[in-house]
Parts: C-alpha cells; sequence; structure tokens
C-alpha cells in the first residue's frame, strides 16, 4: 500500500448513509420501494433509465468525481457481482483526496446515491456485470457537476 491507495470496506446501510442508501434485492415475490428523493433534497429534471455494463476495477484509479446536485442516482444489479464506490459527502464543495471513502457493495444490492454525493464511476468488485442506472437529467446539463482531483488512486480491495 502507498499514500495514494484506498481501502474499501464492506458497506453497510449504516456506513453508507451519509452518501445514500444500499436496498437488498428482493426474495420470495417481495417488492421493495426504491427511494427517489431523501428528506430536504430538491429535485429537477426528466427522469432516465438505461443499462451499463462494467468490468472490475483495475490498476491506478483516475480521480475524476462527478455529482448530481438535483437527482439521486441508482444502481440496480442485473447481475450477481459486488460492486465497488467510491464517494464523497454531498455537502463538500470540493472533496480533498481525504474525504473519500471506497465500499465494496454486497451482490444483490441496489445503490441509490443522495443527490449532491460526490462519486467515480461505479465499478464491479470480482467480475463483469450489469446494472440499470436510474437519474433525473436536465436539458441544459445543470445535473452534472465534475471535479478533478488531479491524480490517481489505487483502490485496495
Amino acid at each position: 500500500m502507498t499514500g495514494q491507495d484506498l481501502v474499501a470496506v464492506w458497506a453497510t446501510p449504516d456506513s453508507f448513509a451519509p452518501y445514500g442508501a444500499l436496498v437488498p434485492v428482493p426474495q420470495d415475490g417481495a417488492r421493495v420501494p426504491l427511494p427517489e428523493t431523501f428528506p430536504g433534497e430538491r429535485t429537477a429534471g426528466e427522469p432516465r433509465l438505461a443499462m451499463n455494463a462494467i468490468a472490475p476495477a483495475a490498476g491506478a484509479v483516475p480521480l475524476m468525481l462527478e455529482r448530481h446536485p438535483y437527482s439521486v442516482q441508482m444502481f440496480v444489479p442485473l447481475g450477481e457481482e459486488p460492486l465497488l464506490a467510491v464517494v464523497a459527502s454531498p455537502d463538500l464543495d470540493r472533496p480533498g483526496r481525504g474525504d473519500l471513502r471506497a465500499f465494496k457493495i454486497p451482490a444483490r444490492h441496489a445503490v441509490v446515491y443522495r443527490a449532491g454525493t460526490w462519486h467515480l464511476g461505479m465499478a464491479a468488485l470480482t467480475g463483469p456485470t450489469a446494472f440499470a442506472v436510474f437519474i433525473r437529467r436536465m436539458a441544459d446539463g445543470r445535473d452534472t457537476e465534475f471535479f478533478d482531483l488531479q491524480g490517481v488512486a489505487e483502490i485496495v480491495v
């Protein structure tokens, strides 16, 4: 490990709560609602749903963060693989490297980022996988902000 490493820990509902929610995929025909907002958040934009296929994170990861100030962003698994999420608090105007947290997301759990949560692109943890993504988009592009931390980090899983 180096000073540039981020050590990923298994996410729990409590440890992930400052950044959003973990929602287990229901069993036995049950239905579980997914939050479209969190208390106190403002929303704007048209709802969009897409599917992404991703590979496991490998090597040094560029620290180009993004956030969506007017929308949750939701990742609903379509496979059986755990995910890797790197996040920083939505309360920060511009996060620093020390504000980043890396989480291993258990298989069969949806991830819902709070509006404004800084994050890297979602990655698979152990093998290729796919997920559906929900977000609200605005025609003028104000729905996404980027911030480059100017560097890379090795994610230690």
